[in-house]
C-alpha cells in the first residue's frame, strides 16, 4: 500500500485511502482483504513503480545478429 500511495496510484485522504474508481476505504480494510483491492490493473501499475523504485542499473541492449552478418577468417 505504502508504494500505491508514494506513486499515487492510492490517494490519502484525510485518515482514508482513495482508491482509482474515486471510493474511499481505510487502509486496514485494503490489508484484511488485499484481493478485492490489489486487482490485477492495480498490480500492474505496481509492478511497473516498482521496477522505478527498487531497480538500480539497467541491463545492457544486445543485438541479435543474424548468422550472415556474421564473418569469420577461417
Amino acid at each position: 500500500m505504502e508504494l500505491a500511495l508514494k506513486y499515487d496510484i492510492f490517494k490519502s485522504v484525510s485518515t482514508r485511502i482513495e482508491l482509482p474508481d474515486g471510493t474511499k476505504t481505510f487502509g486496514k480494510t485494503i490489508n484484511n482483504n488485499p484481493e478485492k483491492f490489489f486487482t490485477p490493473e492495480i498490480m500492474e501499475q505496481l509492478d511497473e513503480v516498482a521496477g522505478k523504485e527498487f531497480k538500480y542499473g539497467q541491463r545492457p541492449v544486445v543485438e541479435e545478429v543474424e548468422d550472415e552478418e556474421v564473418h569469420s577468417d577461417i
